[in-house]
């Protein structure tokens, strides 16, 4: 944790370099230290690596081709226009967006919902005067609500798969109140936006 948030938050390392940083050290703490990593175990984890890796790269180019038909398409300023026309109030809207990624979220992951979504809702956004930085905040909680929003939440199957053989209802169940605690925190953050900026401002300052 030292070397990971401590390199991010001073500025020595970038996030995918601190990832770096801490799939090395799991390494080499289950390897040298427990003797619980094997060849076989690490080459596992590459294949399954590069097959997701690759996956999202095909999602992420494909989402690259869509924000540009967008833009030169003027879909988002007409979307923009759009909604600023039906004089929305910014809470309605997140209401929306709180609907929108809870559906996402059954279907797809979190960076693919990202790059997906991020080229029509935040012109919306910055449109509407939200803070971009507590709608990052908003936005990643919202994704893991979706992740685990029953009955297709990407990761209950992720847990599902990883349990054990532990029966699918009994991973909702378990999931249920954390979806709870987690949409409480929305809430919050959408009655009370100082809650997800006061933390950066006081780190900067």
């Amino acid at each position: 944790m030292l070397f990971i948030l401590g390199g991010i938050y001073f500025g020595l390392t970038t996030p995918t370099e601190a990832a770096a940083i801490g799939a090395s050290g799991a390494v080499a703490i289950g390897g040298l230290v427990l003797g619980k990593i094997r060849w076989s175990m690490i080459k596992e984890s590459l294949a399954s690596a590069v097959k997701v890796t690759v996956m999202i790269l095909f999602i992420y180019e494909g989402a690259q081709v869509f924000s540009f038909a967008l833009v030169h398409s003027d879909v988002s300023r007409s979307l923009v226009a759009a909604v600023t026309e039906m004089s929305l109030s910014p809470k309605l809207f997140l209401i929306f967006i709180v609907t929108l990624y809870l559906i996402l979220g059954c279907f797809i992951d979190g960076i693919s919902m990202m790059i997906l979504t991020l080229p029509l809702l935040y012109p919306i956004i910055t449109e509407m005067g939200l803070d971009p930085i507590w709608f990052g905040v908003t936005m990643t909680i919202l994704i893991e609500v979706g992740q685990i929003t029953p009955p297709m939440g990407v990761n209950l199957f992720t847990i599902h798969g990883i349990a054990g053989g532990t029966p699918i209802g009994e991973v909702v169940r378990a999931c249920v109140p954390y979806w709870i605690l987690l949409l409480m925190t929305v809430g919050l953050l959408i009655l009370f936006p100082a809650l997800a900026t006061w933390l950066p401002k006081f780190m900067f300052v």
